[in-house]
């Protein structure tokens, strides 16, 4: 299936031009695996790249999240995604011959994934940028906001959410598939582990992170 780029999305309400602008340049950048996620994704063919990553203990992962997290810097003020970035992702990622089919309760859902991304009572969650990044990615694929094509979302998500501080990444194709598969094995094997959830997040920024050096 050859991946075609939709060049006449309409631009959400509250959409800025930056944002449109670069998720255009990575769905165009990336045109083999966005035809991956629109073919349905084959998440078997990625399991032996992966499985170093995924044969890491969860002690293994606390520790070097440990080490990670002491020279950490806090970034005082972020771009942070909107629901309208994730409506427009959607748009760019669902084939063109698809109309939007969205569920009923989906904006509802956007909203609860894109609120993750700010602190509660003073504190974030993840405010390592890389880690905020592969958990926007995780609760896209974990939630399935859409019927579809969430791996994509995910993943402009990611290019977005970095690009726009000022973070620039520079994964492959294969990259990308690799860690789509990792998401999806860590989600359904944390699911029944939620202690350890945020663990596996972070080792996930770590793996983004990677992709910058």
């Amino acid at each position: 299936m050859k991946f075609k780029l939709k060049t006449q999305v309409p631009f959400p309400m509250g959409l800025e031009l930056e944002t449109a602008q670069m998720a255009q340049e990575v769905v165009g950048h990336y045109s083999d695996f966005f035809a991956w996620v629109q073919v349905g994704e084959t998440p078997a063919i990625w399991v032996e790249k992966v499985d170093p990553y995924f044969a890491l203990s969860l002690v293994e992962i606390k520790e070097e999240n440990e080490v990670q997290n002491t020279n950490e810097e806090t970034v005082k003020e972020k771009w942070l995604l909107s629901q309208w970035d994730i409506e427009y992702f959607y748009g760019l990622t669902r084939p063109t011959e698809v109309g939007c089919a969205c569920p009923f309760g989906w904006m509802e859902k956007v909203e609860g994934v894109v609120d993750q991304q700010y602190s509660i009572f003073g504190a974030e969650r993840f405010p390592n940028l890389y880690d905020k990044a592969a958990h926007m990615a995780w609760l896209m694929i974990k939630n399935q906001v859409f019927p579809d094509y969430n791996a994509g979302i995910a993943v402009l998500a990611v290019f977005v959410l970095l690009g726009r501080n000022e973070i620039v990444i520079y994964p492959n194709e294969e990259d990308l598939k690799s860690f789509v598969t990792l998401t999806r094995l860590w989600i359904k094997k944390f699911d029944r582990e939620p202690e350890h959830e945020d663990a596996a997040i972070k080792e996930l920024g770590n793996v983004i992170a990677a992709w910058g050096q």
